[in-house]
């Protein structure tokens, strides 16, 4: 594929063979170094339809290098829907460091409040951007400046300034660039984004959604600690935050501050509460009953504030990302005094029967595979000795 971009002030657009077209607006101009977004943003696209990538512009070495490495990394991980794409792009250096600045990506969950706090309250300052077009659909700017309104007290608090890119990358992506057991191109969508300010900010940082353990539940996951870390050796730090830290953590930290501090989060998966929580989804569930596994009671952030004594056989643990956060959850709750009250010991035995079934399944199917193998190598290895 060929790939060429153009950019004036606060909007950037990505042509890919003169033909389909990516574009960011920025509520500010975009400052860039090169052309590292553009590259960035095709690479999934490249890395499912098995194509080359070839670039009119350019890019420093160091991270046409780790772009690569990030490819490579996915083709070796998924080979069943990523190839490693050739990149053909012309070296530059521009000698242009980024600004002393720090910007940390915000959605208004649990995890970037958390580290956004965090950052703060270690005397960080901060912006941060919020990427429009992913939690929320690229020409939904209703519900989209909704979740502007109520997180507007909490940005205010604790950011110097706010920075909103939309993209229709996302929606580039779906369907097409994913492998169907996990999610890779988070990390693309959200980085291309903040390289769009690539002069203005010399660290950019991510909250993760998972610590290192429940990664390995959730793999493959795109925004992942061995992901992250080869960026460490960049001129400009690019950081996942707080992977060692539970989200039920994270929650009980939040949960110790003041009211302001989580009146605005913003978590739901039902779409039409979007920027509300309902109460009522498998995300708005788990994180009500960790709520009132830690404190005895569920905070007014909730339409829908009642727990089912059967709460748990709503979620869907066909779902890694399902099973990572129900673990997170009965983790909580086995600590917690009120844990009677949660149906504590049904729930864990459910959970139990249906991933052991889940994961005797898959160990029959790989333990199959694997005889499989064996039988044609020692099948090959009796060929060529008889000959």
């Amino acid at each position: 594929m060929f790939v060429s971009y153009k950019i004036k002030k606060n909007k950037a657009e990505i042509e890919i063979d003169n033909a389909e077209k990516i574009y960011f607006e920025g509520s500010q101009d975009f400052d860039i170094i090169d052309g590292r977004f553009a590259l960035l943003a095709v690479c999934p696209l490249a890395m499912s339809r098995g194509e080359n990538i070839q670039c009119n512009f350019f890019i420093e070495k160091q991270y046409i290098d780790i772009i690569k490495e990030v490819c490579f990394h996915w083709a070796l991980t998924c080979p069943e829907i990523y190839s490693y794409p050739e990149i053909i792009v012309e070296e530059k250096s521009s000698k242009v460091e980024p600004k002393n600045n720090n910007l940390i990506f915000f959605s208004g969950g649990v995890d970037s409040s958390y580290t956004a706090i965090r950052k703060f309250d270690s005397g960080i300052t901060s912006d941060c951007l919020i990427v429009h077009g992913m939690d929320y659909k690229v020409a939904d700017d209703i519900k989209f400046n909704d979740l502007l309104q109520s997180t507007s007290t909490f940005r205010k608090k604790y950011f110097a300034n706010t920075i909103t890119v939309k993209t229709n990358l996302h929606q580039f992506y779906s369907g097409k660039c994913n492998p169907v057991d996990g999610s890779v191109t988070h990390f693309f969508n959200l980085i291309s984004a903040a390289w769009l300010f690539s002069s203005k900010y010399s660290s950019i940082q991510m909250a993760s959604d998972y610590n290192l353990s429940l990664q390995n539940v959730v793999h493959p996951y795109g925004s992942n600690s061995g992901v992250f870390q080869k960026f460490s050796n960049l001129n400009q730090k690019i950081t996942l935050c707080d992977d060692n830290v539970l989200r039920s953590e994270k929650l009980q930290f939040l949960l110790g501050r003041e009211f302001s501090d989580i009146q605005g989060l913003s978590f739901c998966t039902d779409y039409n509460s979007r920027p509300y929580n309902c109460g009522l989804c498998s995300k708005c569930m788990r994180t009500k009953v960790m709520c009132f596994a830690l404190t005895g009671e569920v905070p007014d952030i909730f339409s829908n504030k009642q727990i089912p004594k059967s709460w748990a056989r709503s979620l869907n643990l066909k779902r890694k990302p399902q099973i990572a956060h129900l673990m997170d959850a009965l983790t909580c709750i086995h600590k917690s005094d009120y844990r009677e009250n949660l149906d504590y010991h049904s729930t864990l035995k459910m959970f139990n029967k249906v991933v052991s079934k889940q994961r005797k399944i898959s160990s029959k199917v790989n333990g199959l595979e694997n005889a499989m193998l064996i039988r044609v190598l020692s099948k090959i290895k009796k060929f060529f000795s008889s000959r």
